[in-house]
């Protein structure tokens, strides 16, 4: 395929340079992934002759090789692209820059050629917990596995037949099945791209034969003058148990201590911290908005760990559910759920009020109320613990250290909270891949404390209460490993995150 580009308007200013076009050929535009692209660029003179200067290829806006000229007025160049759609483009500059008095820079650009790399099929998954043959296993526990490399999705393949029947389909590296005491159980997982699939082997494990219950001491260490002192508690398990009290738990006085009997991994204590509701993308305390994404601190009860197994986003995990109104009719969307932290979608049915009642409820027993603060903005930029930003180049690639992006590249920002959107999905449903939901308002974003334009603005297609933001890295910003970015909306900073620039 061929890119020819267009005049460089206004290059022939004196008799220091002439008019160019600039064409890109690539070999062929579909390969496998791992096959190399071979890239020929040729510079033509519109008066004739020779050009001589440099050339630079760019993939998906960003920089890739620059190379000189040969005396033909071509260069090549081989480029080896992930798997996926791609666009490349060629960039002529002329060798007198800065350019001779009476003489502009000379330059032109070739039309985007696109490539197709085909992804190889992903690699096997390999099965980690619960463990082969394993007995006892809670009914509550996670099925886990390593991520495959080139994995699209996962198959699951779950159930009391030893050749274990389909049971869904995730995007993770583990989910959560129903499951029942003294009972085996067969999976597998395989995992799937657009090239193949690749599955794994058949395990089995066992569960526990009965509920187990919980005795922990809460206060005193069992010897004379210990008064309710906090000492070290000691623990002891038992198979039966009596009835228990409204919140799940049985107190017992005992000499010169106090016991606490309860279901293990039951109701005894649900509650969200007094500042634990935070930006999902930023962990910083702030109000939830609409459609957007909120992290819950708290006390759960949950003895394991358990997340939505795809979408739409359930809005109970483990018996446990977060309550968004004084009527109890709305439930959040739940990500993910621990003893410790919940993962929600706030309702973008919300949208208008200033704050709700929030409450959690595990098994049908609730914990205390307390206000949950709405407003139209709250944005985060989600980062890990270092600052590093879930910031990309077109090719999805994270922009760190191990790739610098530059000036005039396109990078596209993950985030949350910038508010109302067109074409919004319903709630706990993903976002289009077919018609986008631009945001109502425009947000801003700074790199290096220089105004970045913003190319789009929006819910991340394929993804719940998750955000883009395209933009496009201005001149002048500072090279370095830690470059600042920082976006607003509505009058509100999100976090700062950094970037690598060079």
């Amino acid at each position: 395929m061929t890119g020819l580009g267009s005049l460089d308007g206004g290059v022939f200013v004196s008799s220091f340079g002439f008019a160019t076009t600039t064409t890109l050929n690539v070999s062929a535009s579909q390969v496998n992934e791992g096959t190399p692209v071979n890239l020929t660029v040729i510079v033509r003179k519109f008066s004739g002759g020779v050009p001589t200067g440099s050339v630079s290829i760019y993939a998906d806006g960003n920089y890739v090789w620059t190379g000189t000229l040969d005396a033909s007025g071509q260069a090549t160049h081989a480029v080896t692209l992930l798997g996926g759609p791609h666009s490349l483009s060629a960039q002529y500059s002329n060798s007198t820059y800065p350019p001779l008095p009476g003489s502009k820079f000379i330059g032109s650009a070739s039309a985007p050629v696109g490539v197709f790399v085909i992804p190889k099929a992903p690699q096997t998954p390999g099965l980690v917990s619960p463990a082969y043959a394993a007995t006892n296993v809670s009914p509550a526990a996670l099925l886990s596995w390593n991520p495959a490399a080139g994995y699209a999705s996962y198959d699951v393949y779950f159930g009391t037949s030893s050749t274990p029947p389909f049971w869904g389909t995730v995007s993770g590296i583990s989910c959560s099945p129903s499951m029942s005491l003294n009972t085996t159980y067969y999976w597998k997982i395989i995992a799937r791209n657009v090239s193949g699939t690749a599955a794994s082997s058949i395990w089995s494990f066992t569960t526990s034969t009965q509920t187990i219950y919980q005795l922990s001491r809460i206060a005193g260490t069992g010897t004379g003058g210990a008064l309710g002192d906090g000492g070290p508690a000691t623990s002891a398990h038992f198979s039966q148990l009596g009835d228990l009290d409204a919140g799940g738990t049985v107190y017992y006085a005992g000499w010169e201590e106090v016991w606490a009997l309860s279901l293990s991994g039951g109701a005894s204590a649900l509650s969200i911290n007094a500042d634990g509701v935070r930006n999902a993308a930023s962990f910083l305390p702030a109000p939830a908005v609409p459609g957007s994404i909120a992290t819950l601190f708290g006390s759960f009860s949950l003895n394991a760990a358990d997340q939505a197994a795809g979408s739409p986003l359930p809005t109970i995990l483990s018996g446990l559910s977060i309550r968004l109104d004084s009527t109890a009719a709305e439930s959040a969307p739940l990500f993910y759920a621990s003893a410790g932290q919940v993962n929600i979608q706030i309702p973008w049915e919300l949208s208008g009020q200033s704050a709700v009642p929030v409450s959690v409820l595990l098994d049908g027993r609730s914990g205390p109320s307390q206000t949950l603060q709405l407003a139209s903005f709250s944005p985060g930029i989600f980062a890990d613990s270092s600052g590093q930003g879930a910031v990309v180049d077109t090719l999805s690639r994270l922009v760190a250290t191990s790739n610098p992006t530059m000036a005039g590249s396109v990078i596209v920002i993950y985030c949350t909270g910038l508010g109302a959107v067109q074409n919004p999905p319903t709630t706990g449903s993903p976002a289009s891949t077919a018609v986008l939901s631009p945001t109502i308002t425009t947000p801003a974003v700074t790199i290096g404390g220089i105004d970045a334009p913003v190319l789009f603005a929006g819910l991340a297609p394929g993804a719940v209460g998750e955000y883009q933001v395209n933009v496009r890295v201005p001149p002048g910003v500072s090279p370095g490993s830690a470059v600042p970015v920082v976006l607003s909306i509505g009058g509100t900073a999100s976090n700062t995150v950094t970037i690598a620039v060079r």
